[in-house]
This record gives structure tokens, sequence and C-alpha cells, in this order.
């Protein structure tokens, strides 16, 4: 056809409109929380361009699901990334916090009202957002850290002494910390 595009970078590009509109169906709700839709689908727009030896042919419709199972699979990569972060956000932030100087602790009480699961909603996404701006290093020392693990064992699997793991955890708790407080922190 007349007007057509001619190679699948251009097809892509040319999608770029019907693509955020797709993403904008497909992500609403938590992963928005996290990432804007004019991001996922430019994420979505480089993915498919580094895999476009995957398509072949000029047949509109298959393009088309081609491409929407490309954005599928990365929305749905996107969704496990945060969700392994929030994973581990609760006791992460509690370890960050608990020598931060700034007060913030446990509750007193056991039972929460809205307020405060609000809150600790809240907070949960702060620290989710402070975890994606670390290093993966950061991340597995903390990650590794927030569940108990001694300096020792800390090294052990991550291939470093244990007192080198000990610094090295201090001090992705202090980026942890400073990302925190870019991140909205109270």
């Amino acid at each position: 056809m007349k007007g057509e595009p001619t190679n699948i970078d251009e097809r892509i590009a040319e999608a770029q409109p019907q693509l955020v509109r797709f993403v904008r169906r497909r992500a609403q709700g938590r992963l928005l929380r996290y990432e804007t839709v004019e991001d996922l689908a430019q994420a979505i727009t480089a993915r498919a361009l580094s895999g476009s030896a995957g398509f072949e042919g000029d047949d509109p419709v298959r393009f088309w699901a081609w491409l929407y199972k490309v954005a599928l699979n990365h929305l749905d990569d996107r969704r496990a990334y945060w969700m392994a972060l929030k994973r581990y956000a609760g006791s992460t932030a509690r370890l960050a916090l608990a020598d931060s100087g700034d007060g913030v602790g446990e509750p007193a009480g056991n039972e929460s009202g809205p307020a405060t699961r609000a809150e600790r909603r809240e907070m949960l996404v702060v620290v989710a957002r402070a975890l994606a701006g670390l290093a993966e290093r950061d991340r597995q020392l903390l990650e590794l850290a927030s569940q108990g693990a001694s300096d020792a064992e800390i090294g052990v699997e991550l291939g470093m002494a244990g007192e080198s793991a000990g610094r090295a955890k201090r001090r992705a708790l202090e980026r942890l910390r400073a990302q925190w407080r870019r991140n909205g922190a109270r």
C-alpha cells in the first residue's frame, strides 16, 4: 500500500500513539504508581526495536499482534520488578530507619487504623522507588540484610570478606537513605 512504512523501525515509530493508548489501558493501577505511561511506552518501543529481528513479514495484523505481545511481556516484567522490590521494602525500611536518627520506628500497637495503613503503603512506595535508584549490588546487600543475614553470611553469598560486606552494607544503607530523602520521605 502507498504510504505504508517500509521497514520495521518505521512501523514501530508510527505505532507509538497506539502503543501509548494500549499501555494506558493495560497498566492502570499499581504499575502507574511507579512509572509513567510515556516511559513505559518508550521502553516498549526500545524493546521492540532491539527485538525487531523476531518479526518477519508485511502483514499488519501479525505486526500488531507481535508488538502487543512485546508490550505485554514488558509490562509483566515491570510489574514483577516492582513487586520484587516491594517484597522486602518493609524490612528494608526498618533497617534503613533503625540508625538514621529520624525518630521513626514501629507503631506502638498491633492494630492499625486506615491512616496508619495508608501511611505504611506510602512509605512502601517511597522505599520501592528508593531501592530502584540503587545499584543491583546495593539492592542485593540490603535484601540479604533485611532477611537477617549476618555480615559473614552476606560476604559468603556475594563473594567478599565478612568485614568488607559489613562496610558495603553500611554504604548501601547510606545510599538508600539518600535516595529515600530524594524520593519524598518525611
